[in-house]
């Protein structure tokens, strides 16, 4: 279920972000974007180092490397590189 609401809210990020912006010049440029927003999910990859893997009671901040305070920087600096924008939103919002 966490990961069908995942790609959920990359497909929504992409609606919100397409009309808000209004730069979608087509169904192609959405689906870039719901690609972007839905790679975004890989920031999830580091719950395999977790031990257990999934705890439902336990705050990921600082207990995984990918969603650390010393990585936020670098996810702060993204923001600002044409390339990497839509990755790093999606990481912060998915």
């Amino acid at each position: 279920m966490n990961l069908i609401i995942h790609f959920l809210a990359g497909i929504l990020l992409a609606a919100v972000f397409g009309l808000t912006l209004k730069k979608l010049r087509g169904k192609k440029e959405f689906k870039g974007m719901v690609f972007w927003f839905s790679l975004a999910n890989l920031i999830d990859l580091d719950h395999l180092l977790a031990n257990p893997i999934y705890n439902p009671l336990r705050c990921g901040i600082n207990f995984h490397p990918l969603h650390s305070w010393f990585i936020y920087p670098v996810y702060i600096g993204g923001l600002f590189h044409k390339k990497t924008k839509f990755l790093i939103i999606g990481y912060c919002c998915t």
